[in-house]
This record gives structure tokens, sequence and C-alpha cells, in this order.
């Protein structure tokens, strides 16, 4: 709009102030006459007087004021956005100035005013500008009677930052006026912006920019209970949502990767390869390649952008291959040593373990875990493509309702057998193919052994229900028994896709092809909290995430976001002070939502004094409260129980250390 003044919102009216009986007026010129303002319907004569006996020349407006012209000046830019300063000219002279926000690459498309109304003696007057993504802004120009808006212009445009903004001035005629900005992006050729904006009351999020025209209908985005006859997801056509993909790895090949690899080279078979297997030795992983975003905030809306291309202030995301499921401790040959390693495989993960001990398992090979950095990147990918913050509502409940710990003893010994017998009232609802089924001396014990369930059914006896195991067994009618979540499930018919297969809060929810929350809460690197102060701390990086457990406050970043101090639903998100770091972290500042808006999600401090760290995602026990943004900060990194697990991940090929061997 830089060097542009246009007459637009009632279009093609010029003030032409008080009437005048000696003048003559074209059509559309606009009069204040008694208290009135008219426009000329067609070409007046001198000498007819505007009113009730002249309407087939003179169509009355409004009684008190009236906008003759509205302009926009030149877009300006302030940091992430383009401002555009509109002035709004009133029929006596004076303006009002309004500035328009929109975020870099948007543009103004038009400016319309409304239809003036009169309350207490004022005229208001709702200006509507229309941006390029699709969206909409409004202010309301406001004068006494009399008073009446009388320019619209547009200042210099400024560049700052990849924004152009812009300053827009209304001026009224009693010599006074309000001025506003709009800002937008400054497109860069062949770049795509898909953008969300959160009112912040609500979880249903608006789309923007290059998503502005995709529907927010997503029931076929993904599967919900079995496989999706209709499914249809424009994303998956979308970088870099297409490039998410199944994969197995070659451990070797991982381990000795060098800089200038990718961490595709270690791929040795991609979903829909014939040689891909749900049951691969070295599990099955999910790749996601390369992307850029940001996330800001306006006062009134926060905004949720991904890229495919460099722009400054932007958090660039690497490629990153991380585990499908929670990961498993398992025995593999690291330097010619067998080593316990944690994989994404199969069957029960890695549980009752400190997180201290699995980043220790992950580091054996040369891997990581997910950390503030890299659950980021996926929170900030789903919420843009699904258009809202309430995970549960899209993709499922995850294994959200799959728990009994109720004194539950064993109904009949038995000896090195795979069927234990329990009663039914008591098993039925728990004791599912793929139950993580523990047996103990004490309640919710696994002294015995954890097993998983292949299958129940009623004994001849139907008070009693059979249940078989994966493994032979030794019991007592001592002993007691509980179910505490999902086995690492196959689920080869979702694939890469999202949403669930089976009963909704009985299995995994699936975030393109990765297990997103629920089952067990999620270990996170590189998110910490004081304990004398309850602010949150993060890592200043995702490779400072990695060479900590727990917070070094010489080394981590204090956010200035403090945790409440009471459990809750999510009302307020936090958002860090300074950009190119995190764009969506799971950091609640205030409670008092609900299930459903504006997040939907839990949040639970104690208010230790000790230092903590994040579990995020909700766990088997706990119904709603689950989610992709519920966060905990109960524990430290030493805690461990049923309820923890976490997600290996492969460090980008640089610099590594695998065991006690530096990898170059």
């Amino acid at each position: 709009m830089a060097g542009i003044t246009q007459t637009i919102g009632v279009v093609g009216f010029v003030g032409k102030g008080n009437w005048n009986s000696s003048a003559t007026y074209n059509q559309l010129n606009v009069v204040y006459y008694n208290g009135s303002s008219y426009v000329a319907r067609v070409d007046v004569p001198a000498n007819i007087t505007p009113g009730t006996s002249s309407e087939s020349y003179w169509q009355k407006l409004l009684d008190g004021a009236l906008i003759t012209q509205i302009t926009a000046g030149t877009p300006t830019i302030d940091g992430d956005y383009s401002k555009t300063i509109i002035t709004v000219s009133l029929l006596d002279g004076t303006q009002q100035q309004f500035t328009i926000s929109v975020k870099n690459g948007v543009t103004i498309s038009s400016i319309t005013a409304g239809e003036p109304q009169e309350d207490n003696g004022y005229t208001t007057t709702t200006i509507t500008v229309s941006v390029s993504d699709g969206t909409e802004q409004t202010f309301d120009i406001s004068a006494k009677n009399g008073v009446s808006i009388s320019s619209v212009t547009s200042g210099s445009a400024q560049q700052e930052n990849g924004y152009t903004v812009t300053p827009i001035t209304v001026q009224k005629s009693d010599g006074s006026s309000d001025s506003f900005d709009v800002y937008a992006f400054n497109p860069i050729v062949n770049q795509y912006h898909y953008t969300a904006r959160w009112d912040k009351s609500l979880a249903q999020l608006t789309r923007m920019g290059s998503a502005a025209g995709i529907t927010t209908n997503t029931e076929n985005f993904g599967y919900f209970g079995s496989v999706n006859a209709s499914y249809e997801n424009p994303f998956d056509n979308i970088y870099p949502w297409s490039g998410i993909r199944l994969c197995n790895i070659d451990l070797d090949k991982y381990q000795y990767l060098s800089s200038d690899q990718s961490l595709t080279d270690c791929v040795v078979a991609w979903e829909g390869d014939d040689s891909f297997s749900y049951t691969h030795t070295n599990g099955v992983w999910r790749y996601r390649p390369e992307f850029w975003g940001k996330s800001w905030d306006d006062g009134t809306y926060r905004y949720f952008d991904v890229t495919d291309k460099p722009v400054g202030g932007y958090v660039h995301y690497p490629e990153s291959i991380g585990g499908r499921w929670h990961g498993r401790a398992v025995s593999k040959t690291i330097n010619g040593e067998p080593t316990t390693c944690l994989l994404p495989l199969t069957g029960i993960p890695a549980v009752r373990t400190p997180l201290s001990t699995l980043h220790t398992y992950a580091k054996n090979y040369g891997a990581t875990l997910d950390s503030i950095y890299s659950i980021d990147a996926d929170t900030l990918l789903f919420v843009v493509e699904y258009a809202t913050m309430n995970s549960q509502s899209a993709i499922g409940n995850g294994v959200s309702n799959l728990y009994r710990q109720s004194s539950d003893q064993i109904a009949e010994a038995a000896t090195n057998s795979t069927v234990v017998k329990v009663l039914a009232s008591a098993g039925t609802n728990s004791c599912i193919p793929g139950a993580i089924f523990d047996i103990g001396t004490s309640d919710g014990g696994n002294q015995v052994g954890s097993y998983y369930v292949v299958s129940a059914q009623a004994g001849s006896d139907p008070t009693y229900l059979d249940v078989t195991l994966n493994a032979s067994v030794t019991v007592t009618t001592d002993n007691y028994w509980s179910v505490h979540g999902l086995t690492n499930q196959a689920d080869a018919s979702i694939g890469s896709k999202s949403g669930y297969i089976g009963t909704n809060g009985k299995c995994n929810a699936y975030y393109r092809g990765m297990v997103l929350y629920g089952n067990m809460w999620l270990y996170t690197l590189g998110a910490y909290k004081n304990g004398t102060d309850q602010h949150i701390w993060i890592a200043a990086s995702d490779e400072q995430a990695d060479e900590y457990d727990a917070l070094d406050t010489s080394a981590h970043l204090d956010t200035g976001l403090v945790l409440p101090t009471t459990g809750g639903f999510i009302q307020t998100l936090g958002m860090l002070s300074y950009s190119g770091s995190l764009s969506i972290p799971p950091f609640c500042t205030a409670i008092g939502g609900t299930s459903t808006n504006p997040v939907g999600d839990y949040f639970s401090n104690s208010q230790n004094a000790y230092n903590t760290i994040l579990f995020r995602g909700g766990r088997a026990s706990e119904g709603l409260n689950v989610g992709v943004l519920y966060n905990i900060w109960n524990y430290n990194e030493a805690s461990s129980g049923w309820f923890c697990s976490v997600h290996p991940r492969l460090k980008p090929p640089r610099i590594r250390v695998v065991g006690t061997t530096l990898i170059l």
C-alpha cells in the first residue's frame, strides 16, 4: 500500500461540508444540514434543500456524524507485524486514526465503514479491515453528533525484521484524531505460512495465511476407532507434514554417521517398503523433516505459524527421528559389548525406572530422549494442523482409562501357568488384550513380575475371569494384581496417520505415527521447576537439555514464568519473553479452564520446596485430564513408577558419544 491513498468504505462519497443553497452538487457528494448528513442521489441543482421534500435528490444518511473518506497509509514494520494506519475523515474536516496490525506477509485487502449508530449524543461507526489471510479486524470510531470523520490516511511503511508496518490516521471534524498500525508479512517467494489464531478463551483456532481455506472440521483427518474409509487430510500434501514417515534404522550406521550426513542415512526401510517391519529388532521410528515456526501474541490473540523456509526470529526445528512409542529397555551389542539400550519396540515400555537411568540407556548407543525442544516441534505441528488446543477432541483420549489398582487379589493359586484367575467384576473392564498386568506382594506392586494380557474370558464359573498372560507365572491367593496401562501396540493399520484404533481411552492416541500422550507420564529433558520460587527454567538449547537431568541454575535459563500453586485445568499458557526459542511449550501459568476450553488439559504442582522436572501427557488413570499440553511438576529425575516412561530420540549427526567412544 506504499504511496497509495484510496477512497474506500462508503465508496465514492465526497464530503462537501455544510450545505450551501447557492452551490450545485454532484452525485455522491455529502453535505451536513440541520444536524443531519445527506448524500446526493443524482446531480443536485442549487437551492434544493436536503430533507423529506427533496428525497428524489437527497438521501438522509444519519443524524450527526458522517464518515466521508477512509484512506490507508503505507505499511510500516514493527517487530513481528506489519502495521497500517487508517485515517477516517469526518464531514466537518476532523480526523480519527487507528492502526491495523497483521503478521508479515498478510496484506490489507479492503477497508469498509459500517452503518453509523447513535447512542447518547455520539455516533459510532465500525471500520472493518479485511486482510489477505481471510481474517478481519474491526475498530469503532466515535464522535459527538455534529463531529464527523473527515478522512482516513496511511503513513509511510516501515520495514523491520521481515515485517511491514503501516500507520493509519483517522481525522475528525473537531480537530482530534485517532491512529493505529497494520502489520503484514513481507512475503518470501514461494514461501508458505500455515497459521492458526487462538482467542485464548476457546480451544478452537481460526486458520490463517496459507491455511485459511482449509476446513476446521477434522473428523476425517484421522482414524477414530477403526480405519476411516472417508479419510481425507489436506496436510498430507503440505510440507512439513507430508514428509513425516515411519522407518526402521540400523544402529551401527547411526552410531557412525558423520557430521555432513543426514539422519536418514541410517534408515534401512521406510513405511511402505517391503522390508519395513513393526517388529524390527531396532524398533519403529518416526522421521520428521526440518521446518521453521513461531508463536506471538498481540494482546487479544495468540498466533502459531509453520513455514517451510528460514525467517528471521523464527525457531528452526531440525530434522528429527524419534521413537513411535515409549522406549523399552533391551540388551544390544554396542562396541562389541552387551549394553542396555532404550528402543521403541512393541511390548511393555520401560517403567519403574528413573529418568536418569533411561537417559543413560539412550546414551549407550549415542541417542537421547525427548526434550522440551523436540516436543515443541510436534505440538506446534499438531495445533496448526488440527486448529485446536484440545487434543483429546482431535485425535482421541489416548490410554487414559485403562487402570485397575484396588487391592484385588489372585482368585486361585497356580504354578508355572500362563493363566491366572481373577474376579470377573474386577477384571472385565481392564483385562483387555495388551493391558499391562502387574502381579506383586503389595497392592500395585510388581514383585512377582510384569506381564501383559493376551486374552481374557469367563471361566467355568462366570464369577471368575481366566486371564491368559504372555508368559508363565506362579501365583498364590496372597498375591495382588493390577492393570497399569497398555503395552506398545503395532497398530499397523494407522501407520503414520493420526487418531486411534480400538476403544477410545484404552488405546494409544497417535499424532502422525507417534504416541503423543496418555498411558504413562513422559519424562521431558530441558524443563525444570525451581522449588524455591516455583519458576520454570529451561535448557538454553536442545543440546544442553541432553547434558542435564536436573536443574542447574548456573547453566539454565529462568523463563520468569511462575507455576500456579494448586492443580486444575489450564486457563493460561505462558509465553517466553524472547524469540527463537520455543513456540508452544506446555507451561501453565494460570488454572481455571475446563476439560474442554480454552485448552482442555490438566496441570499439577505440589509446590515442592525441591527442584523438579516436567512430566507431560497424562497417564492411564486420568481420564479427561490427559492431552498434549498436560504438565505436572511434582517429581524429579530420580522419580519412578508404573506411570513414568519416555520416548527415545536420535541425535543429529555431529559430535556424539556412544558409550565411552567419541564419534566425529
